[in-house]
């Protein structure tokens, strides 16, 4: 994966590209700055760590659980033959469950939601600066 910032950048990404053997496949999409790792960290450490602790279970059922409620469930069945649900995607999946991680203001958008949540369950998370 390359970022492409200048015309120049682009034109030998060109350059580059004529100069391999056909067929190819190619794919883009506008850039976006990473996540930071201190917002993920966030997350885990301030945000679930404390839910676990008031409510039980574990980190990764609770990001499971909210990731369901966030961007939608589909069913399935476990290997045991229950019925389950799984996220249509999550922070770092997308709904073909190809890498694409959640960035900037939709990551915060899950942040407040799961921190909206974390409240209702009597667990009140205070935003230690900007994440």
């Amino acid at each position: 994966m390359a970022k492409l910032s200048t015309p120049a950048d682009l034109e030998r990404w060109c350059e580059f590209l004529r100069g391999l053997k056909l067929p190819l496949e190619v794919t883009q999409k506008p850039w976006k700055p990473a996540r930071r790792l201190e917002s993920n960290a966030y997350l885990w450490a301030f945000v679930y760590r404390p839910l676990v602790e008031v409510a039980g279970h574990e980190e990764g059922e609770w990001h499971e659980y909210f990731c369901c409620r966030y961007f939608g469930a589909v069913p399935y069945i476990r290997i045991d033959g229950t019925e389950g649900e799984r996220p249509v995607r999550t922070t770092t999946k997308n709904e073909a469950g190809e890498r694409e991680v959640l960035k900037g203001q939709p990551f915060n958008d899950f942040l407040v939601f799961v921190e909206s949540e974390c409240a209702k369950r009597g667990v009140f998370i205070e935003r230690q600066g900007a994440v």
